[in-house]
């Protein structure tokens, strides 16, 4: 008879459901043994303009304002 492998379990566990009035996901991190973290979104979407995310893109990265100008 064989010998029975063992599976390591998986470091994380993500299950999704994209449903149509709200997006509902679970993870869990089983190498952390932390406890189940459960996020819901709604399906709303928001128009953003180009030049909006210009300035969102170049002031993510750390760049800031100068305090005194």
């Amino acid at each position: 008879m064989p010998k029975p492998v063992q599976i390591p379990p998986p470091d994380l566990v993500l299950a999704i459901d994209l449903g149509a009035s709200k997006t509902k996901a679970i993870a869990q991190s089983y190498a952390k043994k932390d406890e189940p973290l459960l996020l819901c979104m709604e399906p709303e979407v928001a128009d953003v303009s180009y030049d909006s995310l210009k300035d969102y893109e170049a002031t993510k990265t750390g760049q800031t304002d100068p305090e005194n100008t």
